[in-house]
């Protein structure tokens, strides 16, 4: 009968060749996944954005909700950006930005929503 150790040991080594063995990777080779080249710009559709005016007079702090919808590639994030400085970041198509005066100081400053889709080709990055 063998004892214990001797047939851990043996039963891992056996684990490990056949684990090792088992896979096929050639080095000499680079993989590269096939992709969809033609893939057509996403229609972004806005469902909810509030505020409803082009200018906004802040005097406490306001709430921008927003909902974005896109046809064919998923939308992976929506940026708001004041300034040219980033204000906020949500990694969803919804969500909302608290937009706080007193962090920006009187003035006039240009917020843009920026909307972030996936390419739509099935690569790696895409999957990711």
């Amino acid at each position: 009968m063998f004892k214990k150790g001797i047939f851990i040991y043996l039963l891992l080594l056996g684990f490990i060749s056949s684990f090792i063995s088992s896979c096929e990777y050639k080095t000499n080779e680079v993989y590269e996944r096939k992709v969809n080249t033609d893939v057509t710009p996403p229609e972004i559709t806005t469902i909810i954005l509030n505020p409803l005016y082009d200018t906004i007079f802040l005097y406490s702090t306001e709430k921008v909700n927003f909902s974005f919808s896109s046809n064919n590639q998923a939308i992976k994030a929506v940026r708001l950006v004041i300034n040219s400085n980033q204000y906020g970041i949500v990694n969803s198509g919804s969500g909302t930005f608290n937009v706080d005066p007193e962090s920006l100081g009187n003035g006039i400053y240009k917020m843009t929503i920026e909307v972030y889709t996936a390419t739509g080709t099935g690569s790696i990055a895409d999957i990711l």
